[in-house]
């Protein structure tokens, strides 16, 4: 395999890289690991979202949270926040993903394979664009609970 040489050569995109440089079968397999690992860490990070969200609101449902106004203020803000932060990296680990999947679709190309389909990020019907809605969806419920009680007075 290649090696770079300079900068510009790094952030290159994927597409424009020539593919038949070093061995095309071998990045091709390495790229379809690094596919699945991505898959699986952001199944694995959902789960964690999903868990933590779940105790948040267990939590604020309690009588015991709800009668102190400090720790119930707080636990909103915590679950805004891990929301926020498992977003972001959900966004990061999608965009890799996809620049993953166009880098293994130019190989498929060169090497005669079948290239995967892709879809737009924002597709709410495809793996990424749901879980960009998910995500999406809990920060907003967050904010919401954080400005319910200013809108009740």
């Amino acid at each position: 395999m290649q090696l770079p040489q300079s900068r510009a050569d790094i952030d290159a995109p994927p597409s424009s890289r020539d593919a038949s440089s070093g061995n095309a079968l071998d990045e091709y397999k390495h790229l379809g690991e690094d596919l699945r690992h991505y898959g699986i860490l952001r199944l694995a990070r959902l789960t964690l979202l999903l868990g933590t969200t779940g105790a948040i609101v267990t939590a604020l449902a309690s009588e015991t949270v709800r009668a102190h106004p400090i720790p119930f203020a707080l636990l909103k803000v915590g679950g805004l926040v891990v929301a926020l932060t498992f977003a972001i990296m959900d966004y990061r680990s999608g965009a890799q993903w996809m620049r993953l999947q166009q880098r293994s679709n130019v190989l498929a190309e060169v090497l005669g394979f079948e290239t995967r389909p892709t879809a737009h990020v924002w597709n709410p019907l495809a793996s990424t664009g749901a879980s960009r809605v998910l995500h999406a969806f809990l920060v907003c419920g967050w904010i919401f609970a954080l400005l319910l009680p200013l809108f009740k007075r």
